[in-house]
């Protein structure tokens, strides 16, 4: 929340606890009565946010058991933690809202110019952090550095990871450079399912024999394309990547790899 507004959320109890024996303590929950709808959603997003393990810091106190419905439910939305945001968003809010209401004109923006002040030197380091990780100047290399890549998407149309996925991005650099598809990635949302299939039919199809002409196969290790043995699929080390092809290339015998 940033020390400004803990501070502001401080001295409002403060004054409002001052104010009981006038009974003005109410006026702290005016906003609320007046739309309940407001607490609804924060006692929503609260809710929403709780996870079904409970820590402090870093140590685990205790977790408890979901049913599998609402924790397909709420594994959609990931990090659940995040939607205490609004919370604090409000809390914001209300906090402003109540300086503007008990104070003049002048006195609230010495209040709230001290606030933001106190915010402002709180998460000073925070916000250099994280602009400097925008200033600096970032260079990025592809690791699939071998001059034999391009060869290879000239002639293929598909990168298959048949199990994992090795050097990802370089991979998908290739890919996106030469209007190549990839059966797998790193995905915020993908049906995990979907793709197993799918692999697990390609490694059927691969060991009766079959190999398609435009993919191109890439293995996890040479220890793993010794265990699956595709007789039909012509392996090569490149850039310490294994890949299979369907048929065997000239311009690739230095990197031909024998099991």
């Amino acid at each position: 929340m940033g020390l400004g507004i803990i501070t502001a959320v401080i001295m409002i109890l403060s004054v409002q606890l001052y104010r009981i024996n006038g009974f003005k303590y109410k006026e702290l929950f005016s906003p609320l009565k007046k739309s309940p709808y407001v607490l609804g959603i924060l006692l929503s997003f609260l809710l929403f946010a709780l996870s079904p393990v409970v820590t402090f810091n870093q140590y685990k106190l205790f977790s408890y058991p979901i049913l599998p419905p609402v924790e397909k439910m709420w594994s959609v939305f990931r990090s659940t933690g995040r939607y205490t945001w609004p919370i604090i968003y409000i809390c914001i809010l209300f906090c402003v809202w109540w300086i503007v209401k008990n104070f003049s004109f002048k006195k609230g923006i010495l209040v709230l110019s001290f606030l933001v002040i106190l915010q402002g030197v709180d998460l000073k380091d925070y916000f250099m952090s994280k602009g400097g990780g925008f200033k600096a100047k970032k260079l990025w290399h592809t690791e699939l550095e071998s001059p034999v890549w391009p060869e290879l998407a000239k002639t293929h149309k598909h990168i298959f990871f048949l199990d994992g996925y090795l050097k990802l991005y370089s991979f998908l650099d290739l890919a996106t450079n030469n209007n190549m598809t990839v059966n797998d990635a790193y995905l915020a949302r993908k049906n995990s399912k979907a793709i197993y299939d799918n692999k697990r039919r390609e490694i059927e199809y691969l060991a009766h024999g079959g190999v398609k002409q435009d993919t191109l196969y890439v293995f996890a290790s040479k220890e793993k394309a010794a265990l699956l043995g595709f007789e039909a699929v012509y392996l090569y080390s490149i850039d310490n990547v294994i890949v299979g092809i369907s048929s065997r290339s000239d311009y690739l015998n230095e990197y031909a790899l024998d099991l």
